[in-house]
């Protein structure tokens, strides 16, 4: 729900957050093609972020470092197969299936987390 919540807030105010880090109009007009991107990082991330909190609180860094080997791979793949034809826009598509990776990759690895804590 939260997820959601800050992707609506990113879409609605999106511009007027980033008028709060520069006043550069320069700056603001060169970010308007990648806006939608920066949207869609809470909805795309949460589950990284709340997996990293799960092992991180469990000690289980090896998983953690498992899924951002995985997703960081992934990462290097994407843009190198976009860039030549999507440019800028290839390294936010990369970042984004980056974070969504990472939290299916943790989510995956929760069962043998669940074991490991049950032991």
């Amino acid at each position: 729900a939260l997820a959601i919540l800050f992707t609506l807030l990113y879409a609605c105010g999106s511009t007027t957050f980033l008028s709060l880090l520069t006043d550069n109009a320069e700056v603001l007009h060169a970010s308007q093609p990648y806006m939608r991107w920066t949207i869609l990082i809470p909805f795309m991330g949460f589950a990284a972020f709340l997996w990293d909190g799960v092992f991180i609180g469990a000690t289980a860094t090896r998983y953690m470092l498992l899924s951002m080997l995985i997703a960081s791979a992934a990462f290097f793949s994407i843009y190198f197969l976009l860039q030549p034809y999507w440019q800028n826009h290839a390294l936010w598509c990369a970042f984004l299936c980056y974070l969504l990776l990472r939290g299916l990759v943790l989510w995956g690895f929760s069962q043998r987390l669940y074991n490991l804590i049950k032991e």
